[in-house]
């Protein structure tokens, strides 16, 4: 839904900015042929509006890119240098999330998780389905902590105890979180999850 949403706005902004730029152009043609004060108002109107929504259509861009830049970078160091688990069921699972149906994303890994249960990377993205598309955080805690049972590189067992510690928030386990958040800057110190959990930590402290 909130892609559909998304969808929907960036495609009424882009009809307006090309709706918008004709109207600007015949305003200001008829204001300059017949020095029309009317028209000259309302080509300046429009040009505002136009300089308005081109202005928010960037930032919206500019937070996607953003989002999905990030996001990439924190699968990539969470694989080790490479993007997770590249196989049909992972990008069949990818389309159905994209297409509303993360239940039925989740089912799919679901099968593969089980039958592999050493690709921990497949586990990861179950619970960030739930985290994300799915709203679910205490399915996504749930998940994060089997996976956490098991035998995981250090910095992805930095990175999703940070995650588990933001799952908690919403569960009104404001305790849990920061004990997790202690405990990922004591044992991983100075790598960018410690750093994060030590700056995530400071604001709850804070509040």
């Amino acid at each position: 839904m909130r892609l559909l949403l998304k969808l929907l706005f960036y495609a009424v902004a882009i009809a307006a900015l090309c709706w918008l730029v004709p109207q600007i152009a015949a305003s200001f043609n008829r204001a300059t042929a017949a020095g029309s004060t009317p028209d000259a108002s309302l080509a300046y109107a429009l040009f505002s509006v136009y300089l308005i929504t081109s202005a928010v259509l960037a930032v919206f861009v500019a937070w996607d890119v953003a989002q999905f830049f990030g996001w990439q970078a924190e699968r990539l160091f969470l694989g080790g240098g490479r993007l997770s688990s590249l196989t049909p069921t992972w990008w069949r699972a990818e389309r159905l999330r994209k297409e509303g149906l993360a239940d039925e994303a989740v089912r799919a890994l679901r099968e593969t998780f089980t039958a592999h249960p050493r690709q921990w990377r497949i586990g990861v993205r179950i619970a960030e389905i739930y985290q994300h598309d799915l709203d679910n955080p205490l399915a996504a805690a749930l998940e994060y902590e089997e996976l956490l049972k098991g035998r995981l590189p250090r910095p992805a067992r930095a990175w999703l105890m940070v995650r588990l510690a933001a799952c908690y928030l919403p569960l009104q386990r404001v305790e849990e979180s920061a004990a997790k958040l202690r405990e990922v800057s004591e044992q991983f110190p100075n790598t960018p999850a410690a750093k994060k959990a030590e700056r995530r930590l400071a604001r709850l402290t804070a509040q």
